[in-house]
């Protein structure tokens, strides 16, 4: 058991350690990205990508200080069977990894998150104020988008691959880090998304995702802070690191949504919801369901109301089609927004 509690320690840092280097790449990119099209939500994303790294740190720190504290505890075996018995201040003295990592837990993360958590904050509000109202020079790029495109595949691998090496008990808290890269991988893909739009002149796709980024980034730091809080009060087995967060977690695990709801029902009511038929259903079909969902919201988009009082004349990709035709009141159809 101890052998293999080492094995996996061993992977849990250098999972760790492989990630940090791939976020440090990642972020450089990104940046390189933003110096080239001077795109505001390029560098909110790249802030995104480089506000995981400390996250990283600080489980390859954990894993490692996990793994020294196994080979000391081995240490400690082989000492007992040579001597017969260690006084308690000997004992001490060899378990230096496992007095260290108490430390860590205690002061460490709550002090690093905390500053995480701060310039999750402080750098979004910063970068809204920034460009809010700015004309900044945008310099179009077919290839970009594709790069982009390119790297969030890898990014969601990862993701996935992390998140389900996380259902291992010893990798456990490997789970923050693949739900934040699983993140990383939905908004990078959303930035290709809106600077193809912006390659059409169609520039609002891409400051609202810039704008919804940054707020999304805020709350990340709202929970982060309130984890913090959290931390002092929780002990024992439910404690979790104050950088684990629920919310990155379903949302880049969506399957899970359902799960972690009837988890609070089952906790707050005593009622087994998961036994009933309904959420068996919805467990199967919560994905199309969702998908479903947003399509039919998207296809609201080519419905048009024009009001008593009101005119209209068609766009197509903000240039006016149709010799300026006029429409009146009543109900129009148009292609789906931003079109």
């Amino acid at each position: 058991m101890l052998v293999e509690d080492k094995r996996k320690l061993k992977q849990g840092f250098q999972i760790s350690i492989g990630v940090l280097v791939f976020q440090i790449f990642l972020s450089s990119i990104f940046y390189i990205m933003y110096t080239k099209t001077k795109s505001p939500l390029l560098l909110s994303e790249t802030f995104h990508i480089g506000i995981g790294i400390p996250i990283s740190g600080i489980l390859f720190l954990l894993y490692h200080q996990r793994y020294r504290e196994r080979l000391e505890i081995e240490e400690l075996e082989e000492l007992k069977k040579r001597e017969g018995k260690i006084f308690k201040e000997e004992e001490s003295l060899i378990l230096v990894s496992r007095v260290r990592l108490r430390q860590i837990e205690k002061w460490f993360i709550p002090a690093i998150t905390f500053i995480i958590t701060f310039f999750l904050i402080y750098t979004p509000l910063k970068l809204i104020a920034y460009f809010r109202g700015k004309k900044i020079p945008y310099h179009p790029s077919s290839v970009i988008p594709l790069l982009l495109i390119g790297l969030t595949f890898p990014i969601f691998i990862l993701s996935r691959y992390i998140l389900g090496m996380s259902k291992d008990k010893r990798w456990k808290d490997l789970q923050s880090l693949g739900s934040f890269l699983g993140v990383n991988a939905i908004f990078s893909f959303l930035t290709a998304i809106s600077l193809t739009f912006k390659n059409l002149n169609l520039p609002k796709v891409e400051w609202f995702i810039f704008y919804f980024l940054n707020f999304f980034l805020i709350l990340i730091g709202i929970e982060y802070f309130l984890n913090i809080i959290a931390s002092f009060y929780i002990s024992g087995k439910e404690k979790r690191y104050p950088f684990d967060s629920k919310i990155l977690y379903l949302l880049a695990l969506p399957e899970e949504v359902i799960p972690s709801f009837s988890e609070i029902i089952e906790y707050q009511f005593g009622f087994r919801i998961t036994q009933t038929w309904f959420y068996q259903f919805i467990k199967k079909r919560i994905i199309p369901l969702l998908l479903l969902q947003i399509t039919l919201l998207y296809l609201l988009s080519c419905i048009v109301i024009v009001r008593p009082y009101e005119r209209c004349f068609i766009e197509f990709l903000g240039k006016p089609i149709g010799n300026g035709k006029i429409f009146g009141p009543g109900l129009h159809l148009k292609f789906p927004w931003p079109i």
